[in-house]
């Protein structure tokens, strides 16, 4: 075998911890190192690496270990240009045709939401074309806040953990580590986001986005943008929260018939 052809060993160890906590949803350090039949102190070295990098988390309590939202990431290019985005798209049209403004399907990766879809280029009130993979923070977009308020309690709390693990400083941080601020987003099925930093014109732009639930276990948001000047939130949430709540139920059953 040529040395190009040797794996890495370190890397095939590596998936192989990943594979086997996949496959049992949450693994002890011990039960890990027993089922790959690696040293305790290799497995130790290999699994605080993917804590490290986001990829698995620990539950404190049970001191057991899972995989984080942030696997998706290593197949988000492979998922995300399937069924939901053809699903989803003329609904995105229509929105966009009715009221103007661009509208956005987005998922979740890592600390992160990424844009699918959008009708960026078919509307002159876009002030610039986002492509599919640009990506805004999490805590720093609308899309973020609702995929934050509408995914489970495990998993909000150990994306939580990890931006504070990270030292982020927004202060939706706090709003979310209460509780309060997602149940409030459950309760209206919405969130929204003023003057959003994270784009190509920082602070011009703001968004409403609500849900796309359960669609094959991904999660996903359809969001409006708008310029923030144009009207106040009030008046943006009022005029399009519901038809962007509409949408995304007609999307969730049209999925759901093809599927």
């Amino acid at each position: 075998m040529d040395n190009e052809e040797i794996p890495i060993r370190a890397v095939s160890r590596s998936l192989q911890v990943m594979r086997l906590i996949n496959q049992h949803e949450s693994l002890s350090m011990m039960e890990v190192s027993r089922l790959s039949q690696l040293p305790y102190p290799t497995t130790s070295r290999i699994v605080q690496t993917l804590v490290h990098e986001g990829l698995l988390c620990c539950e404190q309590v049970r001191k057991r270990y899972r995989a984080t939202e942030l696997v998706k990431a290593l197949s988000a290019s492979y998922l995300d240009r399937g069924d939901l985005r053809e699903v989803a798209r003329p609904y995105l049209l229509e929105l966009t045709e009715r009221h103007n403004w661009p509208v956005i399907i987005s998922n979740q990766v890592g600390q992160s939401v990424e844009v699918q879809d959008s009708t960026y280029g078919l509307t002159s009130t876009a002030f610039n074309i986002y492509p599919t993979g640009y990506r805004i923070p999490l805590l720093e977009c609308a899309a973020g806040h609702a995929y934050l308020a509408f995914a489970d309690d495990q998993t909000r709390d150990c994306l939580l953990r990890g931006l504070e693990h990270v030292g982020s400083q927004h202060p939706a941080l706090e709003r979310f580590k209460s509780g309060h601020y997602a149940e409030w987003i459950r309760e209206f099925g919405f969130a929204a986001y003023e003057r959003t930093m994270s784009t190509a014109n920082p602070g011009k732009t703001s968004a409403i986005s609500v849900p796309l639930k359960q669609t094959h276990r991904r999660h996903a948001q359809i969001s409006l943008s708008y310029i923030s000047s144009a009207m106040t939130m009030a008046e943006a949430v009022k005029r399009y929260a519901e038809p962007l709540r509409n949408a995304a139920a007609a999307i969730e059953i049209a999925f759901a018939r093809g599927h």
